[in-house]
């Protein structure tokens, strides 16, 4: 004893040597001693964590997780770094492993400077990854309490009672995510402790500050003093997450009476809707004890499924015109268009920023996402009658960026509709046609400049039918005979390069050439501009290519009663949106309806739209891979067929759309649309993409 007492006291005499940096995290690699690296886990600028291999003998070894702490990292104003927290972390293992199902702490070590956290490696997937699992099912599963409902209740209790037990030990969480809740078969267990206080100890004085936006309190965000009320209104959130597959921060607003009211539309069972309201009030005093919580899910788990369907709110079209409206001074603001380049994008290849607040700008042109979506978007506003003066200065801006990345360099220029020339011709052509851009000369000069760039892909996102489209759409600017001219070409390309069994390869690594069906880069997109084409000029040559690409469409589809979805190339079940998948294959049948009247392609329309639930929910908003597109597509469906099923399903979106806009104070209305952190004005993927399908809505609405 008095030999290990010793040792301590010259270790703890020993000079910390400097941090060295972080160990890279290579598969095989070793970690101290007895640690050899498998593979990596997370890697950020607060902390690294990786799964490792330990062999400390020939019959002790087996599998951890080890969290790295640099020195210095993340240090606070207080002067505490991630070792800091890491420490904090080992002591709390210590005190509750054995007591609740959290990972075991296997010891801790320094090396070169770093802190070293060895735990358990808890069984099991996060419940984040669960519950997106089963997303499009999270609706109808709690309303008739069936398998995936009562499993999800279930899971709700558990992760209450592991509250229950870190408050029975005086120990308040502080960090209470979807993604620190490992789910293995029934057993649900915590992870990641770093953030949490102790209330016997006040330690650490002050609390580590914040956690995860959308599940912080407010008085958490404001670093009060924690209290247990703070777990309890984090654990609202990741039971709403629960219940919609949408991350909180979309859907908590700044008003606590709207915020009500949203979590009353998304959550169909009225018991838990109301325990969700109380968790989540600002005021902690009227939020429920965790022994509250498990008392009302063990009700709502014994309750009857809910009886007759959701009734939405009504919506009132002239608050939906007046919303776009005020979107449209929202892109004005700063906050999506910088004052001195206009509006910006995330940029594409940049890592994502450690500052879970920002976004790596970038200014792009394009139609997709740049300066031209947004163009196109306000061109359609003033023909629909909105008000979108005083964009002088932005378009301006855009006109230039389109010169610098385009006009000036037009032999590197990429031809696509998307994110190249034609979109960009596509875009200027609307905005000439509608009057927010002037008539003028060079502008045709460009649009002809633009649409010329030669071509050898086939897709619609950015080969000759993107391109074609883009032709077509730039009537009374480009001459009638050259848009005829070159989209003849361009069908000609598509008939010469088409299989015989109706499909398209598409462009690629040629060993792995293979058709697929999406309509950006797949079969259906290559239709659409067929039929579009054969409806213009009545041609008979692309009408049958299109026919034969359906039918392979057709071919490859997978019935389930009066559904009907398409697999992958790998054989994995398709994204249900525009840009690859159900939906962007479902127009182009109802494209070929409309042209055709051939009811086998209304059949297939029908089949594909009713693989989507009606009362559908999801934080995926854009026009290319989220509700917007879809809505859409509904739209069109119900021009299409005079049925209202599809007009109801579109305003069932906007109705979800509705409840997830943000407001900033300063600069109005908008959304997160996909994953960003920050919101952008994007037509394809950001936040004009959602108000051109409300503007969409409006005039379908007045039009009824």
């Amino acid at each position: 004893m008095e030999t290990q007492t010793l040792v301590a006291s010259v270790v703890e005499e020993v000079q910390e040597p400097a941090s060295l940096g972080k160990v890279e995290k290579k598969s095989g690699k070793r970690i101290g001693f007895n640690y050899i690296i498998i593979k990596s886990l997370k890697e950020s600028q607060k902390n690294d964590v990786v799964k490792c291999l330990y062999i400390k003998s020939l019959t002790n070894f087996g599998l951890c997780v080890i969290k790295e702490g640099t020195q210095g990292d993340s240090k606070d104003e207080h002067g505490r770094d991630i070792q800091d927290r890491l420490k904090w972390q080992k002591k709390l293992h210590e005190q509750l492993q054995g007591k609740l199902r959290i990972p075991r702490c296997y010891g801790s070590f320094e090396e070169n400077g770093n802190y070293y956290l060895v735990i358990e490696r808890i069984k099991g997937v996060p419940l984040y990854k669960l519950v997106k699992g089963h997303q499009r099912a999270l609706r109808a599963a709690y309303r008739e309490k069936n398998a995936l409902g009562l499993k999800m209740l279930r899971y709700m209790r558990k992760m209450a009672l592991l509250m229950a037990g870190m408050h029975q030990e005086n120990i308040i969480h502080r960090d209470v995510t979807p993604n620190n809740f490992m789910i293995h078969g029934n057993k649900v267990g915590l992870i990641d402790f770093e953030l949490s206080y102790s209330l016997d100890l006040d330690y650490p004085a002050p609390p580590f500050k914040l956690g995860t936006y959308g599940y912080m309190s407010p008085e958490q965000l404001r670093t009060e003093i924690p209290t247990k009320a703070q777990d309890v209104y984090a654990l609202g959130a990741v039971f709403l997450f629960m219940v919609t597959g949408i991350s909180t921060n979309k859907i908590l607003c700044s008003e606590e009476a709207g915020l009500q009211q949203r979590i009353a539309f998304f959550v169909p069972d009225k018991e838990l809707a109301g325990l969700l309201q109380r968790c989540l009030k600002v005021d902690a005093a009227q939020r429920p004890t965790i022994a509250e919580v498990i008392e009302v899910i063990d009700r709502v788990i014994e309750a009857p499924a809910t009886n007759g369907e959701f009734i939405a709110p009504v919506i009132d079209k002239d608050e939906v015109r007046q919303l776009v409206q005020r979107f449209i001074g929202t892109l004005h603001s700063e906050l999506l268009c910088d004052r001195n380049r206009g509006w910006f994008s995330e940029h594409q290849k940049m890592p994502v920023k450690v500052d879970k607040n920002t976004i790596n700008k970038a200014w792009y042109a394009s139609l997709y996402n740049g300066a031209a979506g947004v163009i196109y978007f306000l061109s359609q506003a003033k023909v629909n009658g909105f008000e979108v003066d005083g964009f002088e200065d932005a378009i301006e801006q855009g006109i230039v960026l389109i010169r610098k990345k385009y006009i000036d360099r037009i032999e590197r220029a990429s031809p696509s509709l998307h994110t190249g020339a034609s979109g960009i011709a596509l875009a200027l052509s609307e905005g000439m046609r509608s009057g927010v851009l002037g008539h003028d000369a060079e502008l045709v000069e460009w649009i002809n400049l633009l649409l010329q760039v030669p071509n050898t892909r086939l897709n619609y996102s950015s080969g000759v039918a993107g391109q074609g489209i883009a032709y077509l759409g730039c009537r009374d600017i480009v001459l009638t005979d050259k848009i005829h001219q070159a989209t003849s070409a361009y069908v000609s390309l598509l008939l010469e390069t088409q299989e015989k069994d109706g499909s398209w390869n598409r462009e690629g690594d040629e060993k792995k050439r293979r058709a697929t069906k999406g309509y950006h880069n797949g079969v259906a997109g290559i239709v659409a501009f067929l039929l579009e084409y054969s409806a213009r000029y009545d041609d008979r040559a692309a009408l049958p290519a299109a026919e034969a690409g359906l039918a392979w469409l057709m071919r490859k589809a997978n019935w389930k009663r009066d559904k009907v979805e398409w697999l992958s190339s790998q054989k994995k079940r398709m994204a249900p949106w525009v840009r690859e998948g159900t939906a962007g294959i479902a127009a182009a049948f109802i494209n070929a309806f409309q042209r055709t009247g051939n009811i086998v392609f209304k059949r297939f329309a029908y089949g594909a739209l009713h693989s989507f639930e009606a009362e559908l929910v999801d934080g995926m908003l854009s026009q290319a891979d989220g509700l917007s597109g879809l809505g859409e597509i509904y739209l069109q469906a119900a021009k299409v067929f005079g049925d209202d099923q599809w007009f109801h399903r579109a305003e069932w979106i906007v109705q979800v759309i509705l409840n997830l806009r943000r407001d900033d104070e300063a600069a109005g209305p908008f959304w997160l649309v996909e994953g960003e952190r920050k919101p952008v004005a994007d037509l394809m993927v950001g936040n004009t993409g959602v108000a051109l399908f409300l503007m969409k809505w409006v005039r379908v609405n007045q039009n009824t």
